[in-house]
């Protein structure tokens, strides 16, 4: 009995699922005969680009919305943000000649197709007041397309391209950004704590010097090249807004506190930035003399250019650095004996070979290769750190002057077993490789 009441109950399930497959099956030839499919290819808009006066759309920036009047394209929400017409005209364009490979007529269910809820829109306005949208779908089953339907109309439309890929941008990209002004032949800097300017003709001894501040103190070549070379760099990150006021640029230190940064070609500035506080995310605001436009640099374009100061790019430790070529005279005192290395310029003719001191100097013979090679050995001493002060015995005397007439003394004294402390024209000491000047000493004995 049991038995029989168990094959009663699984034959009605099975016909319970047999007749739900049956209506299931009929409600989809149904909805078969209701929508039909063209395979022909379909232009979604037959207006031109000429009656096209909006589009708007959601980004990740939000809501946009732009205008097009006779002078151009406006963003609705800062009518002074400098709108990128070749971009919007694109856009426009790409949604006027938006085709669809093929089409589905009279659909009654948009939410099969992923319309019910579009994942994407797009709203065009025309010159007749009309408005239409463009909405976007799912991926088709087979990925090869999106399902596109517009406002009013139950045809469904597959596009190839997806809509976002068009009109997904971000507001930066519909902008169109000042330009960085170009800065060629530099020969001054300023900025806070730095007033650099290049000489072309060395102040001092070593001629290969040629950037100073202000007061005349020697800064190092590379450092300041190097400090320009990361201005001519600096580019715009985003566009925070085209029209600030007073109070944003006090707010994001741009007005009178901002951080001024010039680059000079003679006397005209031929780059200028203002630079103020960081945002959140670390970089900097910053914009152009006169322009109400605000962007941001991003942080790592701008550390090296924030963290410069004189005092850091100074080149006070660089003691002697004259090429040998351009040494005019040059004395060298050792151990109570002085010697002369003298240039090829200074070669003596044939008949004032022969040389007679009388003020207790050994003069060389004529100028060799030695004479050079001395020289060579004197470029390698170069400071290895700030001696602190200690008087100790003078173990060596420079004495030189360049081709431009420019004398100089550089002092080198006992310090410790390792180092000698060397000072140029009696300014600050430093620490040298005793190890190189002992071989400089051996060289010019050498030499008598």
């Amino acid at each position: 009995m049991k038995r029989s009441l168990k094959s009663v109950i699984l034959l009605c399930l099975l016909a319970a699922c047999i007749g739900g497959y049956m209506l299931v099956t009929h409600l989809s030839e149904q909805a078969a005969e209701v929508s039909v499919e063209s395979k022909e290819t379909v232009v979604l808009n037959a207006r031109a680009a000429e009656e096209l006066t909006a589009l708007s759309w959601t980004a990740e920036d939000g809501s946009i919305r732009f205008t097009k009047d006779d002078a151009g394209w406006h963003y609705d929400a800062d009518s002074a943000f400098p709108a990128n017409a070749t971009t919007l005209n694109s856009m426009a364009d790409s949604l006027i000649s938006l085709t669809a490979e093929r089409s589905i007529s009279d659909v009654t269910d948009l939410s099969y197709y992923g319309l019910a809820e579009p994942s994407f829109a797009v709203t065009a306005e025309w010159s007749d007041g009309s408005t239409v949208q463009y909405s976007q779908g799912d991926i088709t089953a087979f990925a090869d397309g999106y399902y596109v339907s517009m406002s009013g109309d139950s045809t469904v439309y597959i596009v190839s391209d997806p809509l976002d890929t068009v009109f997904g941008k971000t507001l930066n990209s519909l902008a169109v950004m000042e330009t960085i002004p170009a800065a060629e032949n530099v020969t001054r800097i300023t900025m806070a704590g730095l007033d650099a300017v290049y000489e072309e003709v060395s102040r001092t001894i070593n001629t290969d010097q040629h950037w100073y501040t202000a007061d005349g103190t020697a800064l190092d070549n590379t450092a300041v090249e190097s400090l320009i070379s990361e201005i001519r760099a600096v580019s715009w990150e985003e566009l925070v807004t085209a029209s600030a006021s007073e109070d944003d640029l006090s707010n994001m230190m741009l007005a009178d506190n901002a951080e001024t940064v010039s680059l000079y070609s003679g006397d005209t500035a031929v780059l200028t930035l203002l630079i103020g506080t960081a945002n959140d995310n670390g970089s900097f605001y910053a914009r152009l003399p006169g322009s109400g436009i605000v962007y941001t640099i991003a942080a790592d374009s701008l550390s090296e250019v924030m963290a410069a100061t004189a005092a850091g790019l100074s080149a006070e430790d660089s003691l002697l650095t004259l090429p040998y070529d351009d040494v005019q005279a040059a004395r060298l005192t050792a151990g109570g004996t002085v010697y002369d290395l003298q240039t090829i310029d200074q070669r003596p003719a044939a008949d004032e070979a022969e040389s007679t001191e009388t003020d207790g100097s050994e003069a060389l013979p004529d100028p060799t290769e030695d004479d050079e090679t001395v020289w060579k050995q004197l470029l390698t001493v170069t400071a290895t750190g700030s001696a602190a002060e200690k008087e100790g015995a003078e173990v060596l005397l420079i004495s030189v002057t360049n081709k431009h007439g420019i004398s100089a003394e550089l002092s080198v004294r006992e310090y410790d077993a390792d180092s000698y402390q060397a000072s140029l024209n009696g300014g600050a000491s430093y620490t040298v490789s005793a190890d190189k000047i002992d071989k400089l000493i051996r060289m010019l004995k050498q030499l008598k």
